[in-house]
Order: structure tokens, then sequence, then C-alpha cells
């Protein structure tokens, strides 16, 4: 059989860090892309196919599939089209039993809504805060009901938030824009929360991880980074790193938080989105630990330097 991995959502941050991790460990990579493929980005020899495809099609997603003996799934919808998790997940698992493939799929940790019920696990029962948290939990319920009918192998990571070269993560990447720019670093949330935040390339590691540890039809892993920090925390370090000196505040109000019409163009949906960082979500990361043998790997600090150098150098 066939040990080529399909990863989704190839252009965005997990995505392309998700290829890059399974190129340096020796795999096959099918990257499903939306743009066309670039003069001399395929080739003999070369351990990445990119396939332009749209990942909402059946069909087409069943036939890109092919040959794949398994399917990570990175896509992350806007807001306003976060419909559209639950519309792909039938495709997906679909996809993965035509072609005899483990299914492994994403969702946010944040989705779930503990608020102050203590730390999250894989046995949390979800209390979902909004619409947005009720569309991703759905989609995650739909995918783990259809694979158990269908007797698709599956594993669900569960990730906090994402930062790092590539990734586009509503409000937290804002906080890098901003101290990078000497403007206030402005949080949606309370200041004195602990947050969970997770370096791009640890989420690709635990998507290896999942890829080399399969545990059954059914498996659920909660990635943690480790250990949290406050809100505060997070952006006074930024503020110390760009020598800026930005100051660090609170807004409630979404439409505070986009400066010079980078985000004008948002809308009530992403209120919503800015909504689920008033609760504090904490990832217990124990359990994963022993499942999968998986820790965040690399120095925090590094992380934000990382992600600083790549904005500064144009790396989106």
């Amino acid at each position: 059989m066939s040990t080529r991995i399909l990863i989704t959502g190839a252009e965005g941050g997990l995505g392309r860090a998700a290829v890059q991790a399974c190129v340096d460990r020796g795999m096959e990579v099918r990257a499903l892309i939306r743009r066309p493929p670039r003069p001399g980005e395929d080739g003999p020899g070369r351990p990445v196919e990119h396939v332009q495809g749209d990942v909402t099609d059946a069909e087409q997603l069943r036939e890109i599939a092919h040959e794949c003996s398994a399917i990570v799934h990175c896509v992350e919808f806007s807001p306003e089209h976060y419909a559209q998790h639950v519309a792909i997940a039938q495709p997906l698992v679909s996809a993965a039993v035509r072609a005899g493939a483990r299914l492994v799929i994403c969702t946010p940790s944040w989705a779930f809504g503990t608020g102050d019920r203590g730390w999250f696990t894989p046995n949390t029962v979800g209390q979902p805060g909004n619409r947005l948290s009720v569309i991703r939990c759905r989609a995650e319920a739909m995918v783990r009901e259809i694979s158990r009918v269908q007797g698709a192998g599956l594993s669900v990571l569960r990730l906090p938030r994402l930062y790092g070269p590539g990734c586009n993560t509503p409000f937290i990447m804002d906080c890098f824009h901003a101290g990078l720019a000497g403007e206030p670093i402005e949080w949606p949330g309370l200041l004195d929360a602990r947050v969970d935040q997770l370096y791009v390339e640890d989420a690709a590691a635990a998507i290896l991880a999942a890829l080399a540890n399969p545990s059954g039809e059914d498996a659920v892993h909660c990635i943690a980074p480790t250990p949290p920090m406050t809100a505060a925390e997070f952006c006074r370090t930024i503020a110390d790193m760009t020598g800026q000196r930005s100051r660090v505040r609170a807004r409630g109000g979404w439409r505070d938080l986009f400066r010079g019409g980078r985000r004008s163009s948002r809308s009530e949906e992403w209120e919503e989105l800015a909504q689920t960082f008033q609760e504090e979500v904490l990832v217990d990361g124990s359990i994963v630990r022993d499942s999968l043998l998986f820790r965040p790997a690399v120095d925090v600090m590094e992380n934000m330097r990382q992600t600083l150098f790549a904005i500064d150098r144009g790396d989106e």
C-alpha cells in the first residue's frame, strides 16, 4: 500500500508546517492547494506533489485521495464560511474510506467552551459558548460518527490557537504585527486570563505523532503547550522582543481591535470569534504525552522570536 500522505489546506500555516514535517520524516506528500502549482514546484525526485483542488468538492477530493495511506485535514475556514466545516464532514470520511486511508483532523480546543470548569481533556463534555463554537463541535461530532459507522480509522487533534510562520490566526497574529509596528498590542479578552497558544511546528509534530501511533477507530487527543501564559505575559513578551515599547491593553469591543483597515471588512462573525477569548480554556497535555508520546519540543521564547522574524521578512 502507498505511504503517501494527503494534506489539505497545505497553503495555510498548519498545512505548510505539516508538509515540511512529513518531508523531513522521509514521507511522500500530496499537498492540496487552491492555486495552480508554481513552475518548478513539482518534478521528478521531489517529495511533494502539489495538486490544485477544492476540499469542498466531494468527487474531486475522492480522486485526489486515491493511493494515499492517510489524509491530514488542516483547512481552517474564515468565520463567514464556518458552516463549510460541517458540510465537508461526509466528503472527508468518504474519501478516506474509499482510499483505505486513516483520517487525521484538527479542531480548535477553544470551541468546547470549558470556561472555569478546570482543565480540558479528551473526555471533557463541550459547552460551546456561541454559534461558531457550536459549528466546530458539531463538525467534529459528525466526522466521528460517520467514521464510526463507515469503519474509518480516525485521529482527532484538538489544538489551541496557533502562532508561527505562515499562520494567520485572528487576534493572535495581530499581536505580533502590532508589536513590530510599534502600535498598541490589544487583547480581546482578560489580560490576567491564562491562555493556551501552540507554535505551529509543535502542532505539526503532533500530527506526525498521530500518524505514527494510530490509536483505533476513534482517538481524540488534546494538544497543549507547556506551560500556559497569561495574555498579559504573552503580549508583553512580544512588546519586549520588538523593542518598540508598545502598550498592552485589553479591549472589549471587536471593532476597536482592527487598525489601519487591516480588519475593516470583518463582520459580526468576527465579533463572535473575539468572544471566544473571554473564556479560559486550558488543555491537560499529560494524557497525550502518554498516548502519542508527544510533548512540545521548542522553547516558547524562541518560538515567539521566530514568529517575529518571519513576519519581519514577509514570510506569511
